[in-house]
């Protein structure tokens, strides 16, 4: 991988571990958040059901931060991965709680079952364009900066990956 390629991993250096807290629906999935990307506060505080999950998170200044690892990847019921920009407060060292979701999303998310290989096409290009990928338990996750994801419409249908999930932020 050269410097170029590695622009999206750099960025999620110098994380370091937390636990978030985020409010999640009926299902355990979360965060809830209204369509700016705030978290959902119409809720009665006793009927909000929160959530707390094992992140490394990249701390950007203020109440802002990045997603770096979902610590229980890929099985986690977040809707945030990698990459992905949020505020949160601190309450207690080391506990974040998510205020925000910051939109527009930098990239758009999509998990596969199956498998990818290092040297692809797919990966050169996921590369070139500033995104990224992981691979784990036979689950592929791809991150595509938003700007870009047009140019990979055809690339991802060659590549039988059309059929995958999309994750997005709300």
């Amino acid at each position: 991988m050269t410097n170029d390629t590695a622009l999206f991993y750099l960025r999620l250096q110098d994380s370091k571990p937390y636990r978030l807290q985020m409010p999640v629906d009926k299902d355990g999935f979360g965060p809830v958040l209204a369509p700016d990307g705030f978290v959902q506060e119409g809720l009665n505080p006793s009927q909000r059901k929160i959530d707390e999950e094992s992140i490394l998170a990249v701390h950007l200044g203020g109440e802002r931060y990045r997603l770096a690892e979902n610590l229980t990847e890929p099985f986690c019921l977040s809707k945030l991965r990698w990459g992905d920009e949020f505020m949160a407060r601190e309450p207690v060292a080391g506990v974040l709680v998510l205020t925000r979701v910051c939109y527009p999303a930098s990239y758009r998310h999509y998990t596969f079952i199956g498998g990818m290989d290092r040297d692809s096409e797919l990966s050169n290009r996921i590369h070139e364009c500033g995104g990224g990928w992981s691979q784990a338990a036979g689950i592929v996750t791809l991150s595509i900066p938003s700007g870009r994801v047009s140019d990979f419409k055809e690339l991802l249908a060659r590549s039988y990956l059309c059929g995958g999930v999309e994750f997005q932020s709300v």
